[in-house]
Parts: structure tokens; C-alpha cells; sequence
């Protein structure tokens, strides 16, 4: 591990910084209701208390780059897809998975069977609240909390 992530992950110690994130099911788009396949909702995560050096990062299938997002913005999840939590300043531009691999560390999976499914209307509005603490020197996990 490089000087520069051990003095960051340091310093983010100290600093007990917490992020937090909350999410919302948004319903798939009004009028495709009827159709006779399923119908797939869509998770919000609203990401909040990001440190300024550090971002979220959503991947999809093949380490796709979903999203990026800093403090206080919005990551859409409606697949599959793995979230991750980096050092912004690390990070290669444009983003390459390959050469950032060991710079991401790794927070949650998202499966389709995590997103809520329906024949006919959409399912009940549902709150995801959830932080993202250290548990280890590399490592940290997101503690979510599901309520209606």
C-alpha cells in the first residue's frame, strides 16, 4: 500500500468523518404498467458527509463506470452493480477500472433481486438509510436500515 493511501485513511481516522447515505425505491415510469413482463423499480442513494478528498463509485457488469458521485448528489442503482469508495485524487481520468482497481474499496453489491419487481404497479414507496463506517485499517462497510 502506497505512503499517500496509509496518510489518507490516517487522516480520515482522525478525522471520524462518517458518510451516510439514504436511498429511496423510485417506481419505474407511469404507463408500462400493464405490460406483461416485470417491471424493476429503481434504488436512490443520496450520499451525504462525503469527505471532499473521497467519492462514491457505482460499477456495473464488466466494472463499467456507472456513476460518480460526491457529497450530497443522487446514485442510481437499478441492476447490477457494485459500490465502492475511493480517494478522489487517486483516481485515473478518465476513469479506468484496470488501473484503479486497488485504489477502490469495495462498500456493497446490488443484485437485480434487490430492486423490487412488479407485474402490475409499482411497488410502496421504500426508505434506505444507511453509513458507511471503518471497521479496519483498509476496510469499511455500509450499514443500511430498511423503513416505510
Amino acid at each position: 500500500m502506497s505512503n499517500l493511501r496509509i496518510t489518507c485513511l490516517v487522516s480520515l481516522f482522525l478525522l471520524s468523518t462518517t458518510v451516510t447515505v439514504s436511498a429511496d425505491i423510485v417506481p419505474p415510469h407511469s404507463g408500462s404498467a400493464g405490460r406483461p413482463f416485470k417491471l424493476y423499480s429503481q434504488i436512490q442513494l443520496t450520499v451525504e458527509n462525503v469527505p471532499k478528498s473521497m467519492v462514491l463509485i457505482l460499477l456495473g457488469g464488466r466494472n463499467q463506470l456507472l456513476q460518480i458521485a460526491h457529497s450530497d448528489e443522487v446514485i442510481r442503482v437499478s441492476g447490477d452493480s457494485n459500490l465502492y469508495l475511493a480517494l478522489e485524487n487517486t483516481l485515473s481520468k478518465p476513469f479506468n477500472y484496470d488501473k484503479d482497481a486497488h485504489k477502490l474499496i469495495w462498500l456493497r453489491q446490488y443484485r437485480q433481486d434487490d430492486i423490487p419487481a412488479s407485474p402490475g404497479s409499482p411497488p410502496p414507496p421504500m426508505l434506505v438509510r444507511g453509513k458507511v463506517k471503518t471497521v479496519g485499517p483498509k476496510n469499511y462497510v455500509l450499514e443500511s436500515r430498511l423503513g416505510y
